[in-house]
This record gives structure tokens, C-alpha cells and sequence, in this order.
């Protein structure tokens, strides 16, 4: 829906479920590339504010995909500790999971400090060498 919206006031080439699938990557940089931005025209930084600008504000009526909720449940009462690691700023992680009602399944959730996607990998090493933990509740 937020890039979507993007791309047709950009007149650039609309994704499909498929395509999402086919060109999604990181660094996010690329991937935004892949789907059409020029960056010599636009600032990657300013296309990557205005996406999570309109991501954040259709966050509400994102869903679950089916069966989400089940498989979470299953993995805890198998004992497997569930971590999140996103490439989404910290707080809006948390917020996301919380609103979702699904922040108690993970020992720890792992966001990133900004709006532009970058640093995911980083954090996910950092945290795993230094056995160092974000706790999900307060």
C-alpha cells in the first residue's frame, strides 16, 4: 500500500504481491533501485522517510498471516526462545508487536535506530557475540 502509493504518483511501475517477492533486498537501498527510484533525481533518504512516513500511518491495518499466531504458540510450548530482529526503528517494532498482542512470545526484539532500513545485521551480530538482550516488557 506505501509503496504502491508511491510509485503511481512517481507513474513508475506498480509491484505485485510476486514481484515484492522476486526483487525484496537488502541494503533497502537496493531494493528501492530495483523498483524504479532514481536517486540521482531524489534522495534515497528522503524516499526512505516518506515510505516509512506512509508505512507507519497504515500500520493499524496491517494483519497477521494466518496461522501466525498458532506457530508462535507452538515454538513456546516447544521451549524454543523467539527473538525478533527487523530492519524497523525500535519503537515502532515494540509499538507493532504490542498492538499485534504478540510481544510476550520473544525473549527480545531487535529494531533498528532509524527510519532507513540499514544496520539490521549489524545489531543481529553485536547482540549474538555479546550475548546482550533488549528485554520485550519494561
Amino acid at each position: 500500500m506505501a509503496m504502491n502509493s508511491m510509485l503511481k504518483e512517481r507513474n513508475l511501475p506498480l509491484l505485485t504481491i510476486e514481484k515484492y517477492k522476486e526483487i525484496f533486498c537488502f541494503p533497502i537501498r537496493d531494493y528501492y533501485e530495483k523498483v524504479g527510484f532514481n536517486f540521482e533525481q531524489e534522495p534515497f533518504e528522503i524516499v526512505g522517510i516518506e515510505y516509512m512516513n506512509r508505512y507507519i500511518k497504515h500500520s493499524s491495518q496491517l494483519r497477521l498471516t494466518d496461522y501466525a499466531i498458532d506457530v508462535l504458540m507452538k515454538f513456546q510450548q516447544s521451549g524454543f526462545q523467539q527473538f525478533v530482529l527487523s530492519s524497523m526503528k525500535q519503537t515502532l517494532l515494540q509499538n507493532m508487536l504490542t498492538e499485534k498482542k504478540i510481544i510476550h512470545f520473544f525473549k527480545s526484539i531487535y529494531g533498528i535506530g532509524d527510519n532507513l532500513g540499514g544496520g539490521k545485521i549489524e545489531i543481529g551480530k553485536k547482540c549474538y557475540l555479546n550475548k546482550t538482550f533488549i528485554p520485550t516488557m519494561p
